[in-house]
């Protein structure tokens, strides 16, 4: 056994610890590699799609019914529309399938 440059002496158990480094590096290398390598998707799930823009034409301007049916699927009611006896609303795109 000698002393190294900084006064240490070498011999195993300085060996063993470069190569417990070397390991814990190669572990965190493939770690990391792994989380670089996987795709956008697999991190984080995708944005909801936008709401749809609708208008909803009434045959009665006094029947709640229409704009209550928007608020039950989760839309909004945007804007009146007295010209067409009806109005504007946005709803979620999952609506449309039900």
């Amino acid at each position: 056994m000698g002393k190294d440059v900084d006064g240490r002496v070498s011999g195993e158990g300085g060996s063993m610890r470069r190569i417990a480094r070397a390991a814990a590096a190669s572990i965190l290398a493939l770690l990391l590699s792994g989380l670089v390598a996987a795709p956008a998707g697999a991190l984080w799930p995708p944005p909801p799609p936008p709401p749809i823009k609708v208008i909803v034409q009434q045959l009665d301007p006094n029947d709640p019914a229409p704009a209550a049916l928007v608020a039950t699927v989760g839309g909004q009611v945007t804007q009146q529309l007295p010209i067409i006896t009806g109005f504007a609303a946005t709803i979620p795109s999952s609506a449309l399938s039900r």
